[in-house]
């Protein structure tokens, strides 16, 4: 979020430096207030930030036009005057003045500040203001972020429904449409499993664009894999072939089709065909976890090795695919043996030595070499809640109550940690530590918002199209 805003206002203060001088725009025109605005825009232009708020101030005198002073308030939000900057854009917002774009850095400031309540109110005129002025890709921008700023604020389902149906009313550019789309996709799909709702999205969809692109057809082939709707699925990689035809995404794309439907040989000739074509591919990893699945264990450590040996420079993240496949599949042993072969070649790597720390406590096996690797993850990255909470649970499996749970209540003092896509687990954790203690009635008056949560991973995968500007 905090890269997206940044960039918010790298578009505001692109555009925000120019107000138009005229008799259209002000009562007391006159040439010394045009002079002194335009020498403030040159000196905006050239960095000169003494000289533009000189000019402005004079050009204001002059002219008392609110245009002027909007621009002087960008100028002392600059150049660090943050508040005389702020109190002049509240008395431009309060009378009525139209902020536009230039709204952002209230917006942003009011919400530092706490005020939620006013926050809300002038993102809403913010959106209108843009709309009105048919900037729709800046609006769409502005949307979002309402979006994200209000997903902590819906406690079921129907809540962020309706207020998902109010956002898809409006105009967008193709990508934030996309963006839009793809969420209402995801949360039909996770909160209720509506398959016709998914299809009824995607052929509305088909009918307001000429053509989409593949990653529209991906969202939805995903959701319906997920539902477990296999005739619909294969509908849509039948739509998916034409951008894929010719490329690996093909032979991925139909091998994790057949893969779910249960035809093992399919999915696997596809993958070897696919591996001919493009030898440099991901396909063999994607073969490896298939043969995982069905118990090709010699078949596909062959494939890891291989890829290691070629690779060398990305052996942590192959062991960890493949200790991750492992333990998906039940695979205890198969797994811990990836992840002691991982820390071989890769003994101070934060992410190895939490996931295997944790994956040692589930099981209750060495816990004293999980609470040493526990300790030494959180050295490389000590502001991770799940490297906190891996180490809580450690503790938790070794008898030792009272540290776990100062750890956990050090999580759960910073209300982020209700918010984050780990957070039932880390709450089931918590809920366990403090039964342990006879200290269960401590979180009568907490709870985990799950739709918030959903939320928040579905938008997390959607924000790929804003990256990427499909």
């Amino acid at each position: 979020m905090k890269n997206k805003l940044l960039f918010l206002i790298f578009v505001l203060a692109l555009n925000t430096g120019v107000y138009s001088f005229t008799h259209k725009h002000y009562a007391n025109y006159n040439s010394d207030a045009v002079s002194d605005f335009l020498w403030g825009i040159f000196s905006e232009q050239v960095a000169n930030t003494e000289s533009v708020q000189k000019y402005y101030e004079r050009a204001y005198r002059y002219s008392k036009s609110d245009n002027v002073m909007l621009s002087l308030s960008l100028e002392y939000i600059r150049s660090g005057n943050y508040e005389e900057g702020y109190k002049i854009l509240n008395e431009l917002y309060d009378s009525g003045f139209k902020l536009g774009r230039a709204g952002i850095y209230l917006y942003l400031n009011e919400s530092k500040n706490g005020n939620k309540a006013r926050s809300a109110d002038i993102l809403d005129r913010i959106i209108s203001e843009l709309y009105a002025d048919g900037e729709i890709i800046t609006s769409a921008m502005v949307m979002n972020q309402k979006l994200e700023d209000n997903i902590f604020s819906f406690t079921d389902k129907e809540q962020f429904e309706e207020f998902l149906n109010a956002i898809l009313k409006n105009e967008y550019s193709r990508t934030y449409k996309l963006y839009f789309v793809t969420i209402a996709m995801q949360f039909y799909s996770k909160t209720s499993g509506d398959k016709e709702k998914v299809h009824e999205i995607l052929t509305g969809l088909e009918n307001e664009f000429i053509e989409l692109p593949y990653i529209a057809y991906r969202f939805a082939f995903d959701e319906f894999i997920h539902m477990k709707d296999l005739d619909k699925a294969l509908e849509v990689l039948n739509k998916m072939t034409k951008y894929t035809i010719g490329e690996a995404k093909y032979y991925s794309d139909h091998a994790e089709y057949y893969s779910e439907k249960g035809d093992f040989k399919t999915a696997k000739n596809l993958l070897l065909d696919g591996m001919k074509e493009f030898p440099q591919s991901t396909l063999n990893l994607q073969l490896a976890a298939l043969y995982i699945s069905k118990d090709e264990i010699k078949k596909a450590e062959k494939i890891y090795r291989n890829v290691i040996e070629k690779y060398p420079e990305g052996s942590a993240y192959i062991y960890q695919l493949m200790a991750n496949e492992y333990a998906k599949n039940g695979k205890e042993d198969a797994s811990f043996s990836a992840y002691e072969r991982a820390l071989k070649a890769h003994p101070d790597d934060p992410e190895l030595l939490n996931n295997y720390s944790y994956q040692l406590a589930e099981s209750s096996r060495d816990l004293e070499k999980a609470l040493e690797y526990a300790d030494k993850a959180i050295t490389e990255k000590n502001e991770s809640i799940t490297f906190l909470d891996t180490k809580a649970w450690v503790l938790f499996k070794m008898g030792r109550f009272d540290e776990a749970e100062k750890i956990m209540n050090g999580i759960f003092s910073d209300e982020k940690s209700f918010y984050h896509s780990s957070s039932e687990e880390l709450f089931s954790h918590y809920t366990d530590i403090k039964a342990a203690l006879n200290k269960a009635g401590d979180l009568d008056n907490m709870s985990i918002n799950k739709t918030a949560v959903i939320i928040s991973e579905i938008i997390s995968k959607s924000n790929f199209i804003l990256q990427t500007g499909f």
